[in-house]
């Protein structure tokens, strides 16, 4: 008898279970249809708007750098037509597209004429203080300034083609030439002189370095090819 009503214990308590995790795993499945599932997708819906928009976004910023870059070069290009047809005023040995401090000008206004721009600074002699200004966008890319560091004046300049840059042969000497006049040349090929009206005188060597300096002097490296 003991052993029958057990019996029908364990079995009840067995169904009782079974029903149990019935009920659990129905309730689950529920919840997994009509909450846990939709929340899922609602989030991916929303990481996935949220990737379109960040896609747009960098679309926009693709679009808008290509754009900016093809700007720039088109600024570059019309600045380089500019310094081909046209690099110098008649009479006047500094170059038309960039600013350059003239002889004879305080030294001072080297830093103001270049402000934003990177510039070094060097004693190279006791007396005499060089600057150099790195320039961008332009067919010269630096300039050098010797001044005296007593009366700050400005004594000589250098402007100097980039050596990576493909320009026409003797585009330099004959752009100096339309605008000062034909030069006296040196003793050695690839340099010329030429007096300037407001007194001192322009050297070009070798195609890519022009010298402008005070009257009375003289780059060691020049003679006149008549004396």
């Amino acid at each position: 008898m003991s052993n029958t009503v057990d019996t029908r214990t364990l079995t009840w308590c067995a169904s009782v279970f079974v029903a149990t995790l019935t009920i659990a795993a129905t309730a689950t499945h529920f919840l997994h249809e009509n909450y846990i599932t939709p929340l899922k997708t609602i989030e991916k819906d929303n990481e996935i708007k949220q990737l379109h928009g960040k896609l747009a976004e960098m679309s926009q910023d693709i679009s808008e750098n290509h754009r900016l870059t093809q700007a720039l070069a088109d600024a570059k290009l019309k600045l380089s037509l500019i310094e081909h047809s046209q690099l110098f005023f008649k009479g006047d040995p500094y170059p038309t597209t960039i600013t350059v401090t003239r002889l004879g000008q305080n030294a001072d206004e080297i830093y103001k004429n270049h402000s934003g721009q990177q510039i070094k600074e060097a004693r190279n002699e006791k007396d005499i203080t060089n600057v150099t200004v790195d320039i961008e966008n332009s067919l010269f890319d630096k300039i050098r300034y010797n001044f005296e560091n007593e009366s700050k004046k400005i004594i000589s300049i250098a402007l100097q083609i980039d050596p990576f840059d493909d320009i026409e042969e003797s585009f330099l000497l004959n752009s100096i030439t339309r605008a000062l006049g034909r030069p006296v040349k040196g003793t050695i090929e690839g340099q010329f002189r030429w007096a300037l009206p407001e007194g001192g005188n322009l050297y070009l060597f070798h195609e890519r370095l022009m010298l402008i300096v005070t009257e009375g002097r003289v780059p060691r490296v020049w003679a006149d090819a008549d004396e």
